[in-house]
């Protein structure tokens, strides 16, 4: 299994997003910046799937989740029990949800993160986007098996 990165965690104030405007001021400048462009994404994706590795990827944040997304489902279309996940699925918008499903990802999710992130979650992120957090509901309605990890420790 390969691990690749895309996340910044949101307790300390780094995550990829779509819309950069931010709850609050704190919000460090590197917020909304990504750690890999979509083509060396892309490039280590089909490399991995060229070798048979399964491939988990970290994305905390919707602009991160769709992009790991979108390299997933193009590297691996029309294959089945791949088993590629992606750890935290932390933030994802509504139209991105059956995407999981659709194209066999795995959202790996840690129950820990909802009960330790909800004290200030909604002050970091915003109102607008507070729905997007702990998707657990909407990937299970989606048709999606979520794997809880422990993540530990993080904080």
């Amino acid at each position: 299994m390969i691990v690749g990165f895309k996340k910044r965690s949101i307790l300390s104030i780094f995550f990829f997003l779509i819309d950069k405007s931010f709850a609050t001021i704190s919000v460090n400048e590197k917020s909304s910046e990504n750690l890999i462009t979509s083509d060396e994404f892309k490039d280590l994706a089909f490399r991995c799937s060229d070798a048979g590795f399964q491939l988990c990827t970290h994305a905390i944040g919707d602009r991160g989740n769709r992009m790991v997304l979108d390299v997933y489902s193009e590297t691996m279309k029309n294959k089945k029990n791949h088993r590629w996940r992606i750890e935290h699925a932390q933030m994802v918008c509504d139209e991105d949800i059956p995407r999981f499903a659709e194209n066999g990802i795995v959202p790996s999710m840690q129950p820990s993160h909802c009960t330790s992130d909800m004290r200030w979650m909604q002050d970091r992120v915003g109102e607008n986007r507070f729905h997007r957090i702990s998707r657990w509901k909407s990937f299970i309605e989606a048709g999606c098996k979520i794997p809880g990890g422990s993540d530990c420790p993080i904080e």
